[in-house]
Order: C-alpha cells, then structure tokens, then sequence
C-alpha cells in the first residue's frame, strides 16, 4: 500500500479566454498554487499526484440531457455559462477540454475513496451544473457524474452518499439531479442572498442552511455543527462528498459571507471529524474561491487536516470493512 492516498488534478488546466483577464473573478490557476504550496511544504510528495483520464464527451452524452448536449455545442451556451464577455473567441476549444479532465478528476477522486476511504481532486465540485444545463462557471456536473459512475461501478449495491456542499453559492444543480433519490443526501450550507436566486428544488434527502451575507465565523461555525452530526448519524452514509468552497472567505467577491482563514480551517476540521465519526470514506473537491489569498487559506486549512488526521494517509483496510461502517 502507498503511503500516501492519490490525489488528483485535472491534466488540462482551465483558461482564462481573452477579455476575462482582468474583469472576471474566475481563478482557474487556484487549484495549482495550492498544490505547488503543499508539495514545497512536505506535506505531499509530488508521486502521489494523479493526472485522471479526462471523460469522453460520447460517454459523458449516455448520462446527461440532450438539452445540455446542445448548449455545451453551442458559442453562445458556453459564454453564458461561463459569464463571458462577447467575442471571446472558441469557447469550446478553450472550455470544453478542461471540464471534461476536471470531471475525470472528480470521478477518480470518489473511486479512490470508495477503494481505499480518502480521495482528493484539487479542484471539482461544480455544482451549478446539472444533467440538464450549464451554469455560473460550472460547464459539466462531475459530483452527479462521480456518483453515477461509482454506482454504475458498484451495480447492485445500495449506496448512500452524502453531499456536504459548503460552497458559498446554493448547489442547485445537484440539487436538481437528486431532488428525488432518497439515497443521495444534499447537506447545502449558503449565503441566501446571493445566486442562484429563485425557487429550491424539495429533497427527498436533505438539509438547507441559510445563512446571511458577513454572518462570520462565529455564527458560521455554531449553525454547522449543530446540523451536521444529527444529518450523518440519521442518514449513514457509505461515502461522502466534501465540496469545500473557499468562496466563504472573507473579500470574496462572489460568495459575501465574511468567514476568516482560521474560520475555514475550523470549518474543514470540523467536517472531515465529523465525517470519520459516522462514515468511512471521504472525498473532497474544492469547490469555489474568488480571492488572491484563497489558495494560501486552502493550502494552510489542507495542512492543518493532514497533521490533525493523517488526511494523505491510506486507511486501514479494517476500517473500511468494519460492522459499524461496512457497506449496505
């Protein structure tokens, strides 16, 4: 076994298209510098990176809409996805291949923990899209893909996951995909006063919080834990998904909810013990993040869950097939 769990990375880095440069809060370099910042600490060595296989968009078309085939075919479905300004240039060309790597990256990531109970894509959780559109940045649903496949992967089984989505923004995209699969649980922590606006989708399987604009780390941090102990110990879950936003903190242009550096480690530590209380495999994705100082925070609160948990470690083997954990 390896002393270090895989992490993964998308092979082909998102760009940012001409025009988008100095405007738009995009940072698709983020993911990198956070593992650069890792690797040059020793937290993680650099054998333990994955590139995964990007999708196919033939197979990724058997397990979406036609609806979003067409706009993922289109000049104009991107650039409104993507919030781009006019005369960008190909946004397929540009867009189109790196969301298909992040998604390999994200499937990997959720098999990797499902086989050995931890699993990290250093970038993922786009969750504004779902199997019938593209949206706010997020061109291709990997966490509903992740999921699709690992049970198409496990047919037979019943598999409970849980999505603890702490990404600033409201995950409607996965909400819309599993609004009525009991065995998929959505746990939503956002701010309410930004997008997506408009009408919530009622889960068969979940849990909303609203919070509001600068609610800071202490209100943050209180309503969290409250709801999220009794959500893993009454849903048990066999695996769950961490899309760990940084959009929360503090100057973040988009996500407004005023959380510290020290508020997201305390967040992330509280989620990853919490999680190995009640269930024995975790994969995280990293979800949102607008500022220049995103990346250090990521870097720092990753480091913190490492020397706090062993998070890089492989788990013992008897932990994953104990009664108390073990699989339905």
């Amino acid at each position: 076994m390896s002393n270090t769990s895989p992490i993964y990375i998308a092979g082909e880095p998102f760009p940012l298209a001409p025009g988008m440069e100095q405007t738009h809060p995009f940072f698709p370099n983020r993911h990198r510098a956070v593992l650069e910042a890792l690797v040059a600490r020793g937290v993680l060595s650099a054998k333990a990176i994955r590139k995964a296989s990007p999708l196919a968009m033939s197979s990724v078309a058997h397990l979406v809409s036609r609806q979003l085939m067409e706009q993922l075919a289109s000049e104009e479905g991107l650039r409104k996805a993507m919030i781009a300004p006019e005369g960008c240039g190909d946004l397929r060309q540009m867009y189109l291949p790196p969301a298909l790597a992040a998604a390999g990256a994200s499937v990997a990531a959720l098999r990797a923990a499902w086989r050995g109970g931890f699993g990290l894509h250093l970038g993922g959780g786009f969750h504004h899209a779902s199997r019938n559109g593209a949206e706010g940045f997020c061109l291709l649903p990997d966490i509903t893909l992740a999921i699709d496949s690992l049970r198409q992967q496990e047919k037979g089984r019943r598999l409970r996951v849980m999505v603890i989505d702490l990404d600033a923004h409201h995950a409607n995209g996965v909400a819309a995909d599993f609004a009525k699969d009991e065995d998929t649980y959505l746990f939503d922590v956002f701010n309410k006063d930004i997008y997506p606006k408009g009408m919530k989708p009622k889960m068969a399987a979940g849990k909303r919080i609203f919070l509001p604009s600068l609610c800071g780390d202490a209100e943050y941090l209180a309503k969290l834990g409250k709801a999220l102990d009794g959500a893993l110990a009454k849903f048990m879950p066999d695996v769950v998904i961490y899309n760990a936003g940084a959009d929360v903190l503090a100057g973040d242009p988009l996500g407004k909810l005023g959380l510290s550096k020290e508020g997201l480690a305390a967040r992330d530590e509280m989620v990853v013990g919490k999680v190995r209380q009640h269930c024995p495999r975790l994969c995280m994705m990293m979800g949102g993040g607008y500022t220049e100082g995103a990346a250090g925070a990521v870097a720092d609160s990753l480091e913190n869950l490492h020397r706090k948990f062993g998070l890089f470690k492989p788990q013992p083997t008897s932990r994953l097939l104990s009664p108390a954990y073990r699989a339905r």
